[in-house]
């Protein structure tokens, strides 16, 4: 072949919706019999959709790779509820959703409790807050 020769010519073969979901439902009855490499080409097919879905939530990278595994993973442990009328990329894409969702609130909680009891004193060290109003606390 020289350079430049197309090997074949026409339309590049059209790949129907419904055969992508055929062959995600036969690489999950292949995972759920114990077929690793079935569920490895699983994450191979949607991982960079997935993973693209977490770093634009969670803007960090390693954020967004910990959100992708864990879909996986969470994909993994449910895979036997999966139902084949549906498409695994809006299963997915929804797992991610909620994951990334959960770690945002998490990480929001943890921002606001990490400094929020704090104060700097005139050295320079932390101290409790004392509350607001001056009655004493009760026992």
């Amino acid at each position: 072949m020289t350079k430049g020769q197309v090997l074949a010519t026409g339309p590049a073969p059209c790949v129907s919706m419904e055969s992508l979901q055929n062959e995600d439902a036969r690489l999950i009855e292949a995972a759920l019999k114990g077929n690793a490499d079935a569920f490895r080409r699983l994450i191979e097919k949607h991982q960079d959709v997935i993973f693209d879905l977490c770093l634009r939530m969670l803007g960090s990278l390693e954020d967004a790779e910990d959100a992708a595994q864990d879909t996986f993973l969470i994909l993994f442990r449910h895979l036997s509820e999966f139902r084949p009328e549906h498409k695994l990329s809006n299963w997915l894409y929804t797992i991610a959703l909620n994951n990334c969702r959960r770690r945002l609130r998490k990480r929001k909680i943890m921002r606001f409790f990490s400094l929020d009891f704090l104060t700097e004193d005139s050295e320079g060290e932390g101290s409790s807050r004392e509350p607001a109003s001056s009655e004493a606390l009760p026992d």
